[in-house]
């Protein structure tokens, strides 16, 4: 079988720090938190954690109309643009073959809209149909963003729905960096995109994970200081489009970056705690797949969740690699994207940086 070497040509998206690469790069600079102080959630008194990563700012051009929109919700049109932006980045949005068969996705997404769950929930609570339209269950699945990403660009090659929590995004830039390498297609766009709810912070609220800092909102999370009290969930999108290497250089690409190798395992015993063999394994299998070895690799961007038991799970591991610089330094501003995007993002903010970033909030190790 024949292997293609693949390549980033575009890339944009949107997150707590800001709507395109220049605004996250100045707040990342300063230090300058995305995380907030939500008033909205005091509705939930029961709820632990009032802090949250919104994306603030967001818009839609004109072109966007009810008739293109109507079957999406905030999380596919941040998807959607995001994908847009990505396209005209990669100078792709106007290739007339887009829409056929050697194009295609694999995005990620963990409950869809809420809103449309909303809808559905009140067909069972007061059993009313009354709020059900054609439309929700389209903007409620968990595939909506790829769907919703091929069907407005009219992709007819692989789609690749990726549903696997907080590495959403990164398997979906994973599987579809595999599509091309082999030879599926000849290009992908991959990534994540979440919107924000509370009722995602609920679920790590039940499980005694959340930040409730909640008087400190830039002073949290923090994952690699010893007082850490928990996440703060996110919300935010990002694309990454992925291409052969010698149809980027046939028409004048630009090449940001190679995808040289990725790993992808499964726990296989426990839902939310982390395994450190198999977070091991995972980084050993990408190391395979890209012919290094780990003293090949200078820098790290760490999921860093701020739980008691992340850090724990990582730390041991940083002996794998060469010169390492561990940089966490995405989580604690842009939130924990319960999800997804925050892949994508990663990923971006590693290549278009200037260097390794110093982890913030950490006052004592």
């Amino acid at each position: 079988m024949a292997e293609h070497r693949v390549v980033v040509t575009g890339m944009a998206g949107f997150s707590p720090l800001g709507l395109d690469w220049q605004q996250s790069q100045e707040a990342l600079e300063n230090n300058r938190s995305g995380i907030r102080y939500m008033p909205d959630w005091d509705s939930v008194p029961d709820l632990d954690t009032r802090l949250a990563g919104p994306v603030e700012g967001f818009t839609l051009p004109p072109s966007y109309t009810r008739k293109k929109t109507r079957a999406m919700g905030r999380v596919s049109l941040m998807s959607v643009r995001a994908s847009e932006l990505a396209l005209e980045a990669a100078g792709l949005l106007d290739e007339e073959n887009l829409g056929d068969a050697r194009t295609g996705v694999g995005y990620g997404s963990s409950s869809g809209c809420t809103k449309a769950v909303q809808e559905f929930t009140n067909l069972l609570t007061p059993g009313s149909t009354s709020r059900l339209n054609s439309t929700s269950y389209l903007r409620m699945m968990p595939h909506t963003t790829a769907v919703s990403i091929a069907m407005h660009f009219g992709f007819k090659g692989r789609i690749i729905p990726t549903s696997s929590a907080c590495t959403s995004g990164s398997q979906g830039i994973g599987y579809a960096y595999e599509m091309v390498r082999y030879g599926r297609v000849r290009r992908m766009l991959g990534g994540g995109a979440e919107g924000l709810c509370p009722s995602q912070a609920a679920v790590f609220d039940t499980l005694y994970a959340t930040s409730t800092r909640n008087d400190e909102p830039t002073r949290t999370p923090a994952p690699f200081d010893a007082q850490r009290d928990g996440l703060v969930v996110g919300e935010g999108a990002c694309t990454l489009v992925l291409e052969r290497l010698d149809d980027a250089l046939a028409r004048g690409a630009p090449i940001h970056a190679e995808v040289v190798g990725f790993g992808s395992s499964c726990d296989g015993a426990h839902a939310t705690r982390p395994d450190k063999e198999q977070m091991a394994a995972a980084m050993m299998l990408a190391l395979e797949d890209a012919g290094l070895s780990g003293r090949d690799i200078g820098y790290v961007n760490a999921h860093g969740t701020a739980t008691e038991h992340g850090f724990v799970s990582l730390y041991p591991w940083q002996g794998g690699v060469g010169a390492l610089w561990l940089d966490g330094r995405n989580m604690p501003e842009e939130g924990h994207e319960d999800t997804h995007p925050a892949g994508g993002m990663t990923l971006r903010s590693t290549i278009i940086g200037d260097g390794p970033s110093p982890s913030v909030l950490v006052d004592e190790l």
